[in-house]
């Protein structure tokens, strides 16, 4: 499932479907829990998250 994935790169600590069909979403272990409106919410926020972290990285090259 790709939001195993998520949480295996570490862009998030947990995401967790509810049955209806929104997402409980953590980015810290002793974070808030975020609801999500969807797996496109989730990837979305994912998506931020990354460029985050890939945007504040000092370039050496």
């Amino acid at each position: 499932m790709w939001a195993d994935v998520l949480v295996r790169y570490r862009l998030l600590h947990a995401a967790l479907p509810t049955p209806s069909g929104q997402w409980l979403v953590q980015q810290y272990p002793y974070g808030p829990v975020e609801v999500l409106s969807g797996p496109s919410a989730v990837l979305d926020l994912a998506a931020r998250l990354q460029h985050q972290t890939r945007t504040g990285r000092i370039r050496t090259r």
